[in-house]
C-alpha cells in the first residue's frame, strides 16, 4: 500500500489543549465481522459494525459544505474507533476556518485536515458548540475545548487496492465524488454501477466529499460479481436515493472519481 504521510507537530499546548472531562470511554464491540487483518480472502467489512461510524447527518440543501461534513465525519469515526463516541461540530469548520471557505466556496477534505492541524488544532463537540446552521457565522475569539487532530495520511490516487487496506487498517475514509449519480432517482438499495461517460472522474466534476466505511461483494442475477464502496453521504438519512443515508458504489473502475482524492485523519487522545 502507498500512502503519502502528513504529520504536523503539536507546535501550540494551548491550542491544542485536551479536556477529557466530556471524554467517556465505552467499550468496543465483541463481534466484528471481517475484521481480522491477516485474513487475505475477505469480501466484507463494515465499520458500522465494528464501533466506527457516527450517524448520518444533514448539511441541509442552502449550504455546500460537504468538506466540513467528511472531515468531522472522519475525525469522528477516529474517535469512535478508540471508544470515544464524540459528535463533532461542522458549524465550527464553517465558522472559523481558514481557507475561505464557506457555503458557496468549496474546499477538498485535504485542505481541511491540513487547517485543522496547523491553524484551529482540532475541533469541539457539537454540544459545546452553536448548532448547525446551514450559514457561516462569526469565529468566537474564545474558542471551546478541543479534540486534537495531529497528522493525515493520503493514499496514492486511482488505487483502490490500497484503499481497501487503509480502511480496514486505519478506519473510514474521506473521497471526493462526482456526484452526478447520486442525484439520480434509484433503487436506494441497489449498487450503483455508472460507465465514465455516465459520470466523468476527473477532477473539475467531483463535487462532493464522503466518508466510505466499508465494502462488500455482490452477486448480481446474471452471475456477475460486483464489488462495491459502502459510503456515508451527509444528506440525511431522508435522502431518497440513499438507504438510510448511505450509497453503494462499484468498486474497482474509479466509478465518479472515488479513488482520486482520498485520505483519513489521525486524531490523539491522552
Amino acid at each position: 500500500m502507498y500512502v503519502q504521510i502528513i504529520c504536523f507537530l503539536c507546535l501550540f499546548t494551548d491550542v491544542l489543549s485536551l479536556s477529557l472531562s466530556a471524554a467517556q470511554h465505552v467499550p468496543k464491540p465483541t463481534v466484528c465481522r471481517g475484521t481480522d487483518l491477516n485474513t487475505e480472502n475477505f469480501e466484507h467489512f463494515d465499520w458500522r459494525e465494528c464501533g466506527g461510524v457516527s450517524p448520518v447527518k444533514d448539511q441541509g440543501h442552502s449550504c455546500l459544505s460537504c468538506w466540513a461534513f467528511s472531515a468531522i465525519a472522519n475525525i469522528e469515526s477516529q474517535f469512535w474507533m478508540k471508544g470515544y463516541p464524540f459528535i463533532l461540530s461542522e458549524q465550527f469548520l464553517l465558522d472559523c476556518n481558514n481557507m475561505n471557505a464557506d457555503c458557496n466556496h468549496t474546499v477538498s477534505v485535504v485542505h481541511t485536515f491540513a487547517d485543522i492541524i496547523t491553524n484551529l488544532g482540532g475541533v469541539p463537540l457539537e454540544s459545546r458548540y452553536r448548532p448547525y446552521s446551514d450559514s457561516k457565522w462569526q469565529c468566537p475569539q474564545t474558542k471551546p475545548e478541543l479534540y486534537n487532530v495531529i497528522g493525515l495520511e493520503r493514499i496514492k490516487p486511482g488505487d483502490e487496492d490500497a484503499m481497501v487496506k487503509a480502511l480496514r487498517k486505519h478506519g473510514p475514509l474521506s473521497a471526493g465524488i462526482n456526484n452526478k449519480m447520486m442525484l439520480m432517482p434509484r433503487n436506494a438499495t441497489d449498487i450503483d454501477e455508472p460507465t465514465e461517460e455516465q459520470c466523468p472522474p476527473e477532477g473539475r466534476n467531483r463535487n462532493h466529499a464522503v466518508l466510505i466505511v466499508g465494502y462488500g461483494v455482490a452477486y448480481s442475477r446474471d452471475g456477475r460479481t460486483v464489488p462495491y464502496w459502502i459510503i456515508k453521504n451527509s444528506w440525511g438519512t431522508n435522502w431518497q436515493a440513499g438507504d438510510k443515508g448511505y450509497y453503494y458504489l462499484r468498486r474497482g473502475t474509479n466509478a465518479c472519481g472515488i479513488a482520486m482524492d482520498v485520505s483519513f485523519a489521525k486524531v490523539y487522545i491522552d
